[in-house]
């Protein structure tokens, strides 16, 4: 006789004996990342990754992915609430996907943004966002509440 069960992650502050027998050895190891953390992660099947703060606009996004052509990767929701601790791990995880896209069109994403005429600075990795940043604010004159 085989048996399985299906547990719901919301019943887990009520069921500890239960959640407690959870086997992760077959699990994706970017969603147990992700539950450690507290986000709502799903691999899929697609190579663009999406990291949205609501299921609702989770959903949209990838519908309008879809509606272009493109498959999402994932689904990664941060909520509402998020901190810098979570949306740091979220980045993480979706970089840490193999199937994302990378270097496919980046050149051309980068022409797309310098020529939109809009205020984005397009940056390479995570160190040279934050150099760029910290540029920008020694050259301000008002105080950012952070």
């Amino acid at each position: 006789m085989d048996c399985k069960m299906l547990l719901d992650t919301n019943a887990e502050f009520r069921q500890h004996e239960l959640f407690r027998l959870k086997d992760t050895k077959q699990e994706d190891p970017l969603e147990i990342r992700a539950a450690a953390a507290s986000l709502n992660y799903i691999r899929l099947d697609g190579n663009i990754g999406c990291m949205v703060n609501g299921a609702g606009l989770a959903m949209a996004t990838m519908d309008i992915i879809k509606l272009h052509g493109g498959e999402p990767a994932n689904f990664l929701d941060v909520g509402g609430g998020a901190t810098v601790e979570q949306v740091t791990e979220a980045f993480k995880i979706i970089t840490a996907d193999e199937k994302k896209v990378g270097r496919t069109k980046v050149d051309d994403a980068k022409a797309l943004i310098a020529t939109s005429q809009l205020r984005i600075l397009p940056c390479d990795n995570l160190d040279e966002v934050e150099q760029m940043f910290m540029f920008s604010l020694s050259k301000m004159t008002y105080n950012i509440l952070l």
